[in-house]
């Protein structure tokens, strides 16, 4: 289990059901499904949260993210959305970013 840090999480919501639509037929059910638990899991909240990810967690939010990165939607995103997902994604890429529990 990885814990991870993140700083806004009613946005990266939005993100992740956004990258959903995107990714069409790319993300297969188990990861669609496993985004679709993740999204439930995270407050819609404005502030830092923690949250403890699986390996397979962690590599489906990545993929997420990228495919978000894809759409036309992340094109017009500036501040604090942006920076947000800017240090989920180093936390995720960067193991030693990131605490590694159990």
């Amino acid at each position: 289990m990885f814990e991870v840090r993140i700083t806004d999480p009613g946005s990266l919501k939005i993100a992740l059901k956004i990258a959903i639509e995107v990714s069409f037929a790319d993300l297969t059910e188990y990861q669609t499904s496993s985004i679709n638990q993740l999204i439930e899991r995270l407050p819609s909240v404005d502030h830092f949260v923690t949250i403890h990810l699986s390996t397979d967690e962690k590599i489906d939010l990545l993929m997420s993210l990228r495919y978000f990165y894809q759409s036309y939607t992340y094109r017009w995103i500036r501040g604090n959305l942006s920076n947000a997902l800017n240090d989920l994604e180093y936390q995720l890429v960067n193991q030693t970013s990131m605490e590694k529990i159990g």
